[in-house]
């Protein structure tokens, strides 16, 4: 398809394009949903913000594969012409607004602005830091274990995301007030995007 619009706002535009290639993605993703329903349903409701998190990283983490490519080959970014931390941002914006909506579709079952933001926090911040992780090296030793010799952080790769995704709900598990539930979040988001991710 043809692209539309200049500099950063021709990747976003090409990021869209992208997601809309397989629009089995969006359906499996906010199909997703019916998780926190069903959780509150069962009346487990103290349980809704972990299922909400963890159903909406599985939802909006296959839309990444723009960024995880562009993360992975230097080439490539040598090419867009941008920083690798500035197309982490315009790369993100795309399924960062995907997380808005899938978000305000669980608000109504989650019950609070509050806990809802800190919940699509989690999930864009932790999506956007496994697709950016580095590969596993395997230039370096290799770590001996039972199966044989392994690189470095190829078992730990696929937590990443997670963590970050788990800091943004504590204060909603732990229960503290509003605040805090916005401001961890918040801050943990604007480190995300202000750092340059590891490349090498």
């Amino acid at each position: 398809r043809r692209g539309r619009g200049s500099e950063g706002a021709a990747l976003i535009h090409r990021e869209f394009v992208r997601i809309s290639r397989w629009p089995r993605r969006l359906v499996i993703g906010f199909a997703l949903l019916v998780v926190p329903y069903a959780v509150a349903g069962a009346g487990f409701d103290p349980l809704v913000p972990i299922a909400a998190g963890f159903a909406g990283f599985a939802a909006i983490r296959p839309l990444m594969d723009g960024l995880r490519s562009v993360c992975r080959s230097k080439g490539l970014v040598r090419a867009l012409g941008y920083d690798l931390r500035e197309l982490r941002i315009l790369m993100a914006i795309a399924p960062g607004l995907i997380t808005v909506v899938w978000a305000i579709a669980a608000y109504p079952v989650i019950g609070n602005g509050a806990h809802t933001f800190a919940i699509g926090a989690g999930v864009i911040a932790g999506a956007v830091r496994q697709a950016s992780a580095r590969p596993p090296s395997y230039a370096g030793p290799l770590v001996a274990s039972p199966m044989g010799a392994i690189p470095p952080g190829l078992f730990s790769q696929p937590m990443r995301g997670f963590d970050v995704l788990l800091i943004c709900l504590a204060p909603v598990l732990l229960g503290l007030g509003s605040t805090w539930v916005l401001a961890i979040p918040g801050f943990v988001l604007a480190i995300m995007f202000a750092v340059r991710p590891k490349t090498d």
